[in-house]
């Protein structure tokens, strides 16, 4: 039946020819693109959130590195 209807629908594009219109992609150009949003979210928080212990040391072994010319 889904089928059915989309068929009378507007017909599915590829992604890259409306980029601003999900709602008219291919069914597995919106699954790969939600996968690599939420791939890309999950990433930057962990770069953010678990980056800052990183920034922190690194700040601070910074100025101990700095004296020894």
């Amino acid at each position: 039946a889904g089928a059915a209807a989309d068929h009378h629908g507007s017909t599915k594009v590829n992604m890259w020819q409306e980029p601003l219109n999900p709602g008219n992609w291919k069914e597995e150009h919106f699954v790969l693109t939600s996968l690599a949003m939420w791939g890309a979210i999950i990433y930057g928080g962990l770069k953010v959130f678990g980056g800052k212990k990183e920034v922190k040391t690194e700040a601070g072994s910074a100025p101990a590195a700095a004296p020894a010319h």
